[in-house]
């Protein structure tokens, strides 16, 4: 063949080239082709034409492809007008599913990002301190003695920071003869702006916490205290004798912080302040946050605690059989691991995976057997497609293509239905979850990839099934669905009624849980308790007049005068008990001698406190645990030391002052209160009538403290509330339960009238 025979050919062939599968047979013989001419116009010449000819070939199947993408399209538009009820039942049951989903995802990445927003997160520890009897693990707990932390960032040099807080607790501001009730107060040393990403709106976070009697406030407490005014630089009164200066305004914390507070006061204060006992021997009520530095690891850190501890505190309680082992445990780890509530966070986040999980299933089961219904109302519209030329491969892509466009659209519904519930959603969590935060660029590809999988999980079984009907049996309205195929639906419908069934059974089992726990016997009586707080010092200094006054209304039976109430734990002291040469943590009550009987407590050794006896303010009352760690067959006449020598006079029977996760600790009771003075009054109401005898106690109440606000509590309802995060997960869990359910029976109801 000569060259310009060649050439014509290969042009006739680049031109007559229409199809992908022939490409690279073209290619190949324009290569040869290119060899064959040696001149150079000649090559040049023919590259030009196999760039015009492979760019006909790309817009041809490129219009092509578009042209059966719109063909796919409009086809999945017109069978879904066409079947109305089936679009619409598919649509809903899918997107209560995926709004349900959506809305459990808002609450996993609420529960996930907790105290992410610290810069260092990943270099910043809590220290934790296990309390070892004789080798046996007795308890454990964040809160220490203060001095933790100093000492760490004097002996180790990989500790870089530290910051040390004290557990929360509620105050008084008094601000220009009002005063204003904080709830979450702590004392907290000047690193604590440097370490944690907390943001100072005024103020020098570098100094607003380095001199003594200085305040760092909230957003909101500034806004209640000060309105609209500077807060900077005013004073606030707590107490009779003490003023704070307003050095920096806190913004406000979020809501996925561990650490919260509404007003911070300088640890400096503390030291000048007296009987603060802030030694390795004080008071136990502190928590400590270490930084590590660069190429630090917390095995490092942790390899030197044995020694560390020795030093400072094991080794004067060596050879009473006690030990303390301290470790690190990381931030971003405290929220599911280490926090008291971290078994109840953790297991609401497992299950509400796993219940957003089954209700994508149940809705994708749905899909599945509608779809599969319905094959035989398609069977000739598939077979007539086969005839005119469609291949297997044309029909999974169009049923395919219908799943994931009856996804999508379900998707938007689901998101829709999602934002418009989560104001409700948010009141049952008691968050402020916000569908917008799942606007970004990871969620948005999360969200494309969860439509394609449930498109294609939902479709890809209906799709294969489908396309494999032979033509000429459907055409002549021959179609054997099998019994193997309605053994499968009736599979899928039975597999969605075990999930449905699994979550009734776990409703009712936790519905128990919260009965049982609302039952329990705590061994005190709560009900008809009413807890007055006496915040004035005033007010406390005068507490048996007030209590006087109170039994003289014909609604009160008994009246009572106590440091503390039960329901929330006890502070923690240092106390060195008869035959030992260390201080152990007890736990620390003071009450009147009035408590016991106002609470149905039972003195089953010795004696109660009694006015009859003048030196009870120096005798001591202990709980069962406490004298059967203590080995004390008969405590009666035993002593305890801390500031003097206590005697034992009596013991009580044990009673839950703890929440019911934690078991029942050693306490010890006084009849001395710190400072002489109680801080709350617990009052036994007859019932009858309650408004009226609520309104004789206010109007007591205000004439011992005029300018404070009566504030009070029914001890039941104070117990219940501690529970408030068991029973919102319990109510929750019924709800997106009761939606699975539905959605089964909706998939249910539309396969029977098929």
């Amino acid at each position: 063949m000569s060259k310009t025979r060649l050439y014509e050919y290969l042009i006739e062939k680049l031109l007559s080239s229409k199809y992908s599968e022939t490409v690279v047979g073209d290619l190949l013989e324009i290569y040869e082709a290119r060899a064959a001419f040696g001149r150079f116009r000649a090559r040049v010449w023919l590259v030009f034409q196999l760039v015009a000819s492979l760019y006909s070939l790309c817009k041809q199947n490129i219009y092509g492809g578009a042209a059966l993408f719109k063909n796919y399209f409009l086809m999945a538009i017109r069978n879904l007008k066409k079947h109305r009820a089936y679009a619409l039942i598919n649509i809903f049951s899918l997107a209560l599913g995926l709004s349900a989903a959506i809305l459990i995802l808002l609450y996993l990445q609420f529960e996930i990002s907790y105290d992410r927003f610290h810069e260092d997160l990943d270099s910043i520890y809590r220290v934790s301190v296990r309390h070892l009897k004789e080798g046996d693990f007795e308890s454990e707990s964040h809160v220490f003695t203060p001095p933790m932390g100093e000492d760490m960032k004097k002996d180790m040099p990989e500790v870089e920071n530290f910051v040390r807080m004290s557990t929360r607790r509620p105050m008084y501001f008094n601000v220009e003869n009002k005063a204003f009730k904080e709830d979450y107060v702590c004392y907290a040393s000047s690193q604590l702006f440097n370490m944690f990403s907390f943001k100072l709106i005024s103020g020098d976070p570098q100094t607003a916490l380095e001199d003594p009697f200085s305040i760092v406030l909230s957003e909101q407490a500034a806004q209640r205290i000060f309105g609209s005014e500077e807060p900077v630089g005013k004073t606030i009164q707590i107490g009779p004798e003490y003023l704070y200066q307003v050095t920096g305004i806190a913004e406000d914390l979020p809501g996925n912080s561990t650490i919260q507070f509404s007003a911070l006061i300088s640890f400096a204060t503390l030291y000048s302040l007296p009987n603060m006992y802030l030694g390795w021997n004080g008071g136990n009520q502190y928590i400590t946050y270490v930084k590590l530095g660069e190429n630090t690891t917390q095995a490092s850190v942790e390899e030197k605690f044995p020694d560390f501890m020795w030093r400072y505190i094991n080794e004067t309680v060596a050879p009473y059989g006690w030990k303390n082992d301290a470790y690190l445990q990381p931030l971003k780890k405290v929220h599911f691991h280490f926090d008291a509530s971290s078994r109840t966070a953790l297991a609401n986040f497992v299950t509400f995976a796993a219940v957003a999980l089954f209700i994508l299933i149940i809705a994708c089961i749905n899909f599945i057997n509608l779809t599969t219904a319905r094959a035989t109302r398609r069977a000739r519209e598939v077979g007539m497609r086969k005839v005119i030329g469609a291949t297997r491969g044309n029909l999974i892509r169009q049923f395919l293509g219908e799943s994931v466009l009856l996804t999508g659209i379900a998707f938007i519904t689901g998101i829709i239905l999602a934002y418009v519930l989560t104001p409700t959603y948010n009141q049952l969590l008691n968050k402020e979850l916000n569908p917008l935060q799942l606007v970004n660029l990871a969620s948005i590809g999360g969200l494309f990839c969860l439509i394609l999988l449930v498109g294609f999980a939902s479709g890809i079984y209906p799709a294969f099934y489908l396309s494999s009907f032979q033509p000429v049996k459907t055409l002549k309205g021959v179609l054997h669905s099998g019994r193997g195929k309605q053994k499968f639906r009736n599979t899928l419908v039975v597999f969605q009624f075990v999930i449905s069934v699994t979550l009734i059974i776990c409703t009712f089992l936790i519905r128990d849980q919260l009965h049982f726990i609302k039952k329990y016997d705590l061994g005190y009586n709560k009900d008809n308790m009413l807890v007055i707080p006496l915040p004035d010092p005033a007010m406390r200094s005068k507490t048996e007049d007030m209590r006087a006054e109170l039994l003289g209304l014909p609604g009160i039976s008994q009246a009572a005068a106590s440091s503390q109430v039960p329901y929330q734990g006890f502070t923690g002291n240092g106390y060195v008990p008869e035959g030992y040469t260390h201080s152990i943590m007890i736990r620390a009550l003071d009450i009147d001698e009035y408590f016991l009987d106002t609470f149905g407590l039972k003195v089953i050794k010795g004696r109660n406190f009694s006015k009859d006896f003048s030196t009870d303010d120096q005798a001591l009352l202990i709980n069962e645990t406490l004298a059967g760690q203590l080995g004390w067959e008969d405590p009666v006449g035993k002593t305890i030391t801390r500031n003097g020598e206590w005697q034992v006079i009596g013991v009580v029977k044990d009673f839950q002052f703890d929440t019911l996760h934690d078991k029942v600790a050693p306490l010890l009771m006084t009849n001395n209160p710190w400072g002489t003075r109680f801080y709350y009054l617990s009052v036994k109401i007859k019932t009858g009538d309650m408004q009226g005898t609520l309104a004789a106690i206010e109007d007591i109440y205000k004439k011992y403290s005029p300018l404070i606000s009566f504030e009070y509590l029914f001890l039941d309802d104070a117990f219940d509330r501690l529970y408030k995060s068991e029973e919102r997960f319990e109510r929750i869990f019924l709800y997106f339960s009761l939606l699975a359910i539905a959605v089964a029976l909706l998939g249910l109801f539309s396969l029977s009238a098929y």
